[in-house]
């Protein structure tokens, strides 16, 4: 099985093709993808700390409930129940 390396920056869009079709390579990210990572997560995570700010999506629900404040202890939920959301249907 081959790898491929993410950088943000050169990715094709034959690249992308050949790796969504195949399925047949590792893919991660470069090492500054990951500290970039880090950094927009701790701008989240300080963003919402305290529970005074609201952040559409990180804790409220989605369109028609986007002024529905989730609570702090249903946050992780709400965060997992959204990527299993985007992957219905894929594979």
């Amino acid at each position: 099985m081959s790898s491929f390396l993410l950088n943000g920056e050169t990715l094709t869009a034959r690249q992308l093709v050949e790796l969504a079709s195949t399925m047949s390579s590792v893919v991660d990210l470069s090492p500054k993808c990951w500290d970039q990572v880090r950094k927009s997560r701790a701008v989240i995570d300080d963003m919402v700390k305290d529970g005074d700010r609201v952040v559409y999506g990180v804790n409220t629900g989605f369109g028609n409930f986007a002024n529905k404040v989730i609570a702090k202890e249903d946050l992780k939920q709400l965060q997992l129940n959204l990527i299993r959301s985007h992957s219905v249907g894929v594979g």
